[in-house]
């Protein structure tokens, strides 16, 4: 369940002249808390943003010291800046991280170092097991091999295009994105971030793939029923 809160809380961390307080950058823990907090914020929230550029700033600084006492953070800091939890699968990466042996996520004693692990792999093992039974039961006619690949491939946009909606667009851009998708023309996408410009190309060579695939096997060009398809989803 989430809650709302306002941003300005985070002014607690700052000092009177608006920059953030020195104690804050020492604390790594904190400050991996900051980071992670800084990607819950909305459009227009200058503080998070101020707040996320602080703590990835200060959080890049420690991968690059040789300290001793850093050994143990080390991973921990690489794991927050690379994969945040809000735009990462908790579940997988925490499992990954602790089956690899990270040991920012196993401070304690070796005792219950070990019964986690044999949890996480039980767990790991368990949703691979579902995962193979769910595979099966979609793949048990190998004439149809075709026709998996390729309603594959729109359930990867559907995806893709959600996270860019959800999590990194602005308003602006999405908007812009929008439009380009409805208007199907590349020379709309100049103004969009690299990221927004590959998805494009990605989704556009996507369709035009398919319908080949179809008029080449069956003799009729699904091409304008795909792109229709597309701009409906498309819609914000």
């Amino acid at each position: 369940m989430f809650h709302a809160v306002n941003a300005d809380v985070f002014n607690n961390f700052k000092c009177r002249d608006g920059k953030f307080l020195e104690e804050v950058k020492q604390d790594i823990r904190g400050l991996m808390a900051l980071y992670e907090a800084s990607q819950l914020s909305f459009n227009g929230e200058t503080i998070l943003d101020e707040a996320q550029d602080f703590s990835r700033l200060h959080l890049s600084g420690y991968l690059h010291q040789n300290h001793e006492n850093l050994c143990c953070h080390r991973e921990a800091i690489r794991n927050t800046v690379r994969h945040p939890q809000r735009k990462t699968i908790p579940r997988f990466s925490i499992a990954k991280s602790l089956l690899d042996g990270d040991h920012h996520l196993l401070e304690g004693s070796k005792v219950w170092k070990k019964s986690l692990r044999e949890l996480v792999n039980m767990d790991f093992l368990i949703a691979k097991s579902l995962h193979q039974d769910e595979l099966l039961q979609v793949s048990n006619d190998p004439r149809l091999s075709f026709q998996r690949i390729e309603l594959t491939k729109p359930i990867a946009f559907i995806y893709l295009i959600d996270d860019i909606f959800d999590l990194y667009g602005t308003i602006q851009e999405l908007t812009l994105f929008t439009q380009a998708i409805n208007r199907w023309d590349d020379t709309a996408t100049y103004m969009l971030p690299e990221y927004m410009r590959m998805s494009y190309k990605a989704l556009v060579d996507t369709t035009n793939e398919i319908a080949h695939n179809i008029h080449k096997k069956h003799g009729h060009n699904p091409f304008n029923a795909l792109k229709a398809t597309v701009n409906v989803a498309s819609l914000p």
